[in-house]
């Protein structure tokens, strides 16, 4: 009898304590949105991962804040109405070349084209060669055959011409020669209209040979080769003189130069061509 009265006094303990240990109902929060508060130092270093904190009003979200810029140097702001546009590249010039050049002469020119290695270049020139009779000689002329000079101004057309005559003809009265002369360049220039046409000064001969010819002398080339220098502006044509690139101070071919005085050693007429290149490049801008 004594354990039934036990058991259910036991029985009804138990029931009074689990009634006071039942949970209260949820609680309903009023206060303002809380803030975020650093963690106490056990709960961060704890190694649990702790439940979200969900507030019961959503925190009001702050403005993305931009990076500052700053600048090391200040910008010029050009105005839209000041930029100009990119301009086209101007098209280099095309390199100065000697191609297609004619060279009428007498045996000074032989040498240049024989001598001074200018590449598509053709030669009216022979030895002995004057005013007086070039319009009368047939020559070899590369890729012509045997060829007359105003046979040879019809068949092709040159981007220069260059002209050196007058050393065969100081024994002649200069006015018939420069008379001849024009007249040559007149029917050039009828027939190659588009070329441009260069009389080339006569070469000097070494001080020695002057002073033993007859006939060609320095004095007689200069006075010659000034009229002619008047008759190539006379007839708008370019007048180039080589004489100060080979000259000794006296004004006479450099004997060092020459082998007999009148005509240039065969090394030299590289020396002439580049010079001639030079000069006509300058002439043409």
């Amino acid at each position: 009898m004594k354990r039934k009265i036990l058991t259910i006094f036991c029985l009804a303990a138990l029931i009074a304590v689990t009634l006071s240990y039942a949970p209260s109902a949820p609680q309903i929060c009023h206060t303002e949105t809380p803030t975020y508060s650093q963690p106490t130092t056990a709960a961060a270093e704890s190694t649990e991962i702790p439940a979200e904190i969900i507030p019961s009003q959503a925190p009001a979200e702050k403005p993305a804040v931009k990076p500052e810029i700053r600048l090391t140097e200040p910008v010029e702001i050009v105005p839209l109405a000041t930029l100009t546009p990119a301009q086209p590249e101007t098209p280099k010039a095309a390199p100065f070349t000697m191609e297609n050049s004619l060279f009428i002469g007498d045996s000074r020119t032989t040498g240049l084209a024989d001598y001074s290695g200018m590449e598509g270049v053709d030669y009216f020139a022979d030895v002995g060669m004057n005013v007086y009779t070039v319009g009368k000689r047939v020559l070899p002329v590369e890729g012509f055959g045997e060829i007359s000079l105003a046979d040879l101004l019809e068949a092709k057309k040159y981007d220069k011409i260059y002209i050196m005559l007058g050393i065969n003809e100081v024994g002649y009265a200069f006015e018939k020669t420069v008379d001849v002369y024009g007249r040559l360049l007149d029917s050039i220039i009828r027939a190659q209209p588009e070329a441009e046409i260069f009389v080339q000064a006569n070469l000097h001969v070494t001080a020695a040979h002057s002073a033993r010819a007859k006939y060609v002398k320095n004095e007689a080339i200069d006075g010659l080769n000034a009229l002619l220098c008047q008759l190539a502006s006379d007839k708008n044509c370019h007048y180039i003189d080589v004489n100060p690139f080979f000259d000794d101070e006296n004004g006479a071919l450099m004997a060092d130069k020459s082998g007999d005085g009148v005509h240039l050693r065969a090394k030299y007429y590289i020396e002439w061509a580049r010079w001639i290149a030079e000069v006509s490049e300058e002439a043409l801008g």
